[in-house]
């Protein structure tokens, strides 16, 4: 039987299994010829549609809250709904959700926390390097996560504070981990929703070391006082996507708190 270090998987997780049978079970594909042991497969296929509802309400958490209502034609009874921050609807909610559960991302995190090589697979599998594979990588994330719900009796705090945990959501949602092309889109997407302005960069060319750069400035100060990014790359392309990628800190600027990651 090959043996994995549970003690230092369970501290990577930030879950300490009753059942470290579940754990085993997380980590062994149906490739794996052994008797009486039972593969990751149903515990992938629940940590899938756990991880998606864990990370929806995570989102709802840090970006609504509940507020009381008010009805004229209720005032005898006391009325509270859910209210999202300012520049949140259901498109960026969804955009942000899949980006956190996109299997290239779930590869980062197992990869990130070096979780794979305790992965048990068959001779061939071994010999194919299948544990380089991003949906192998992914499905290991998602095995383990199902394998905490089991374990955990449903237990919503102890899941959340895992995948925050294993996923590093309190840095995601501080800096993004967007590609830079979507955090473009995104800029773009919210301003216009909420304020009716369509964000434009301007270039300006430096030469550094003998070599052309290019400047991107965006400058929002029509609609937030003082508010400007400036950043320089090889490319127009480039300086224009890294200027975008620094939002999250961008709007850290201003004084009504902007949730828009």
């Amino acid at each position: 039987m090959q043996k994995i270090n549970l003690n230092e998987i369970e501290r990577k997780i930030s879950y300490f299994f009753k059942n470290k049978g579940l754990l085993i079970q997380a980590f062994t594909k149906d490739t794996y010829n052994e008797p009486n042991v039972e593969n990751n497969q149903s515990l992938e296929f629940l940590g899938d549609r756990v991880l998606d509802l864990v990370v929806t309400n995570i989102l709802i958490k840090k970006f609504g809250h509940i507020c009381d209502y008010t009805d004229k034609e209720l005032s005898d009874f006391p009325l509270y709904q859910y209210k999202t921050d300012e520049g949140f609807d259901e498109g960026i909610f969804t955009s942000i959700k899949q980006q956190i559960v996109d299997n290239e991302n779930l590869s980062n995190v197992c990869k990130k926390l070096d979780l794979i090589k305790y992965l048990r697979m068959g001779k061939n599998d071994i010999n194919n390097h299948e544990n380089e594979k991003i949906k192998v990588q992914a499905d290991l994330i998602e095995a383990i996560i199902g394998a905490i719900y089991i374990d955990s009796n449903n237990d919503g705090f102890a899941l959340e504070n895992s995948i925050s945990f294993m996923f590093d959501l309190d840095n995601y949602f501080i800096y993004g981990l967007y590609k830079n092309d979507n955090y473009i889109s995104l800029v773009q997407e919210c301003l216009q929703k909420k304020y009716k302005y369509l964000p434009e960069y301007i270039f300006e060319e430096k030469t550094i070391n003998n070599d052309i750069n290019y400047q991107a400035t965006l400058d929002l100060n029509k609609i937030f006082p003082n508010v400007i990014s400036k950043q320089t790359a090889s490319s127009k392309m480039l300086a224009r996507k890294q200027c975008a990628k620094c939002w999250p800190v961008l709007f850290k600027t201003v004084p009504e708190r902007m949730h828009m990651y």
